[in-house]
C-alpha cells in the first residue's frame, strides 16, 4: 500500500495541472502547480485560506453551489 501512496503522491506533486484539496471550504493541500497558479511562494502561504478568496466575487454563488453539491454527493468538482 505504501508504494501505491508514494506513486500517487508523486503523480499529484508533479502534475502540470493545479490540484487542490479543501475541507469545509478551506485549503488543506495543493500541488506546486496550484501554488504557482494562485500566486503564492509556498504551500504554507495558502493553507487554511478560504477557497472563495481565490474566486472572483461574481462566481462566489456558483462556487458555493458546486461545493455543496460535491459534499452532498461526495464527488470531486
Amino acid at each position: 500500500m505504501i508504494e501505491h501512496e508514494e506513486r500517487y503522491r508523486t503523480l499529484v506533486e508533479l502534475a502540470p495541472d493545479a490540484i487542490a484539496v479543501h475541507r469545509d471550504g478551506r485549503l488543506v493541500f495543493s500541488n506546486a502547480a496550484a501554488v504557482r497558479m494562485l500566486g503564492a511562494q509556498t504551500l504554507d502561504d495558502l493553507l487554511g485560506r478560504p477557497l472563495l478568496q481565490f474566486t472572483a466575487p461574481s462566481y462566489h454563488e456558483v462556487a458555493r453551489a458546486r461545493f455543496r453539491d460535491a459534499m452532498e454527493h461526495h464527488t470531486a468538482q
